[in-house]
């Protein structure tokens, strides 16, 4: 199950619960007990390389530079 952020409407409290999502309507606030809320939308941690960004060598991607095209594909101009 995912873990899902709330901020209370009623009092403004932000919390986090792990449920199902289709249990989202049934949060109640932690503080208050009240279920009028707002699901947040939170950037979270990302592990490991994503695709094109720099890695620890400082390559970008598949280990091209990013100027060049990278992946072996040449110049990088069509």
């Amino acid at each position: 199950m995912p873990n899902y952020d709330f901020r209370c409407l009623a009092c403004s409290h932000e919390y986090e619960e792990r449920v199902a999502f289709s249990e989202r309507e049934k949060v109640a606030c932690p503080k208050c007990g009240s279920k009028e809320k707002q699901q947040l939308f939170k950037a979270g941690a990302v592990k490991g390389p994503v695709a094109g960004s720099a890695g620890t060598n400082g390559s970008f991607g598949c280990g091209g530079s990013s100027a060049l095209g990278g992946c072996g594909s040449g110049t990088g101009f069509t």
